[in-house]
């Protein structure tokens, strides 16, 4: 009878780190980045999602539809700017 050499155990803590940090999703990206105080832009929105511009506007319709308030205004350069807006803030 041959000797089969014995390996350790697999080692599963890099798949226990995994499962308690939070899944971060495309959507909350979106969401991360239209709470900020300046807002962001579609392109920005799109660089950080790597989604196209129709896509993105598709999940702000979402977010709106979904009971978030979303300011668009003008930054300097003329670029629509996005920002989530507290109900409060928005005057509901």
């Amino acid at each position: 009878m041959s000797q089969v050499p014995l390996t350790p155990p697999p080692d599963n803590t890099g798949k226990a780190a995994k499962a308690t940090q939070p899944k971060v999703t495309k959507l909350g990206q979106i969401h991360a980045l239209l709470a900020s105080p300046s807002g962001a832009s579609l392109a920005t929105l799109c660089d950080a999602t790597g989604w196209q511009s129709h896509s993105v506007r598709a999940a702000l319709t979402g977010l709106r539809k979904g009971g978030k308030v979303i300011e668009k205004s003008k930054g300097e350069d003329g670029t629509t700017l996005y920002r989530l807006v507290a109900k409060t803030e928005a005057g509901q």
